[in-house]
């Protein structure tokens, strides 16, 4: 199976294909992926992106725990 436990695949030349439990669960999953590739694109468009490492990205995820949360 081509999209094994994921829900969209990018086809180069050709697309893309998204899959849900229903119809809007797939088409919701074609928004995303529609919007997400908008914005990298953009991101593109200011340079090449720098990757973070898995343990720069660790520490970014540690950082945004109590994001967004009112503080004690």
């Amino acid at each position: 199976i081509a999209l094994q436990d994921r829900s969209a695949c990018l086809l180069a030349n050709h697309g893309m294909i998204a899959a849900g439990k229903d119809l809007a669960e797939a088409y919701r999953n074609t928004v995303e992926v529609e919007n997400l590739s908008e914005l990298y694109l953009r991101a593109l468009s200011v340079g090449e992106p720098v990757l973070l490492t898995a343990d720069e990205f660790a520490d970014a995820q540690c950082q945004f725990v109590g994001y967004g949360k009112p503080r004690r």
